[in-house]
């Protein structure tokens, strides 16, 4: 149990090191990217989209500029003792002899020796608290997209002209693979997902809608597929799971879905 407190605490050592390089470069862009948007708001909204993305990279991957050194380097640190620095050959050394007493000195009892067992240290506890908020986070995504699974799964299969009208639109935008179509009962309002099975739901309104309107809604959603909105929500899923704790997060998927 000791062996496991001290390794703890030398990976917590090096999690916060990478934690506030990180941090401290993702908030750094963010605020030139931030300047950017609010000084060009005449900027196509796909390269307003396009900045926020890198902004969200830049927080999801280690520091790249500034340290000399990575986060697997951190670890090879913090997981390997390194080799104690050698006394230099050149030192002299000064020994002065002191007269030995002929009378022997009353013998003293060596002190009994109490090992201190370890305790986490505070940034050990830090990194417990960022797991334990990380795993929230990813059980509430994790549903959502078990959710959305169970309306893939229980769908109807639309009927052969709906069919037939949502492939010609997949094959007019060009997509390598069309997503699977449903119709759902439950399902609120359209939606999309999938990375390497799409799919998209309709509620079973949308059946009965005016051929026009219904176009326009089939776009929207294959638009979504088309641009693999599903990874990049991913990657935000993912982020919003590590650096949960940080406002800048919050703010930047804010942005990016009303971007998107």
């Amino acid at each position: 149990m000791n062996g496991v407190i001290h390794e703890l605490n030398r990976a917590a050592a090096a999690w916060w090191e990478w934690t506030l390089t990180s941090t401290a470069q993702g908030t750094l862009l963010l605020l030139i990217v931030g300047a950017i948007l609010v000084a060009g708001k005449s900027l196509r909204s796909s390269l307003r989209y396009g900045l926020l993305l890198v902004v969200l990279l830049k927080f999801a991957v280690p520091p790249v500029f500034g340290v000399a050194y990575g986060f697997s380097d951190l670890l090879a640190r913090a997981f390997t003792n390194e080799p104690a620095p050698l006394l230099n050959s050149d030192l002299r050394v000064t020994v002065e002899s002191t007269p030995v007493s002929a009378t022997p000195s009353p013998a003293v009892a060596p002190a009994s020796f109490v090992p201190q067992a370890p305790v986490l240290s505070t940034k050990a506890w830090l990194l417990l608290l960022e797991a334990a908020g990380a795993a929230i986070i990813v059980f509430l995504i994790a549903r959502q997209c078990l959710v959305a699974r169970t309306l893939v799964w229980n769908g109807a299969v639309a009927e052969e002209t709906l069919q037939e009208r949502f492939h010609a639109m997949a094959r007019s935008l060009k997509l390598r693979r069309t997503p699977r179509l449903c119709l759902s009962e439950a399902a609120g309002a359209p939606q999309s997902g999938g990375i390497l099975r799409p799919f998209i739901i309709l509620p079973a309104w949308a059946a009965t809608m005016p051929e026009d309107e219904l176009d326009i809604l089939l776009a929207h959603e294959l638009a979504h597929v088309r641009r693999m909105d599903a990874l990049v929500n991913g990657l935000q899923a993912a982020a919003q799971a590590l650096l949960w704790w940080n406002p800048a997060i919050w703010w930047l998927n804010r942005r990016i879905r009303e971007e998107r």
